[in-house]
């Protein structure tokens, strides 16, 4: 299984430190000895699976940082067991041996808020769930339509009766994924752009209006003897006073708008300051 694939199964962890009547669920893959070095998925702690600890009687498992922070409140859970694990068509107890932690990885492009991480279980251990259909990942340093091919009929030899569906990159993935989110960003941004300048334009317009009205006046104050300088100041002054009026209902809008963003992101906040700052700045 790769990153923002649909092809994903889960399971329930039932004694997990968790409040009581809490069904804990997970990401479940079966993975190849090689599947966290061609992803480049780091290790925090441990190791990878062994060849022999895909046919060994206790199977071993590999635990997302996440959801080995979840049982045990440290990624150091080497050696430490999870005791009942329910799974796909058997419901009988589980007893499974943690020999690696690994970095999170972003399965979807909104991460479940019920998913507590991710069991990553060797692909030969027998007894576990298997798919209908998988995924090989292959790390390639060129692409061509003849390695393809060569790589199509060299799974085929290897699994006689297997259909070979479709490749494709795993960028080329994430941006089919997240399409949907890609153009609403695009689509705010340009909203976003268009405000600015309207606002950049109306405190101009309301300022240059202002000084219009008030023209008469300012003749007044410097045939009295008025500073211009000080004249200068006042309409400004003015100016700066509404400006500042409106900056603070701005931010004061944006940030607690910008909480409804939240569940949308990942990995990022949902305030920029340097973009907020710049927007102040130009106005």
């Amino acid at each position: 299984m790769v990153p923002f694939n649909t092809l994903m199964e889960s399971m329930s962890v039932i004694h997990a430190p968790a409040p009581p009547h809490e069904s804990l669920y997970v990401h479940a893959l079966m993975v190849s000895r090689t599947y966290f070095k061609t992803l480049r998925i780091p290790f925090l702690a441990g190791r990878g699976f062994t060849r022999a600890q895909e046919t060994h009687p206790t199977p071993t498992v590999i635990l997302s940082a996440r959801l080995a922070e979840r049982f045990f409140g440290t990624v150091e859970a080497i050696g430490r067991t999870i005791t009942t694990i329910t799974l796909p068509g058997r419901r009988s107890a589980e007893r499974v041996v943690v020999v690696g932690v690994v970095g999170n990885v972003a399965w979807h492009p909104t991460p479940a808020k019920n998913i507590a991480g991710t069991i990553y279980v060797p692909l030969k251990t027998p007894g576990w769930f298997q798919f209908g259909a998988t995924n090989v990942v292959l790390l390639l340093k060129s692409f061509s339509p003849a390695l393809l091919q060569s790589i199509r009929t060299t799974l085929e030899q290897a699994a006689p009766g297997a259909a070979v569906t479709h490749f494709t990159s795993l960028s080329s993935m994430i941006r089919s994924s997240d399409r949907l989110y890609a153009s609403v960003t695009e689509i705010t941004s340009i909203f976003a752009l268009a405000a600015l300048l309207l606002t950049i334009f109306g405190v101009y317009a309301i300022t240059a209006q202002s000084s219009v009205n008030r023209r008469q006046e300012y003749a007044i104050r410097s045939a009295l003897g008025a500073d211009p300088a000080g004249i200068t100041r006042l309409a400004l002054g003015e100016a700066a006073w509404m400006l500042a009026a409106g900056l603070v209902l701005g931010v004061t809008l944006a940030l607690l708008l910008t909480h409804l963003l939240q569940g949308a992101l990942y990995g990022v906040g949902s305030v920029n300051w340097l973009a907020d700052l710049m927007g102040v700045l130009i106005i």
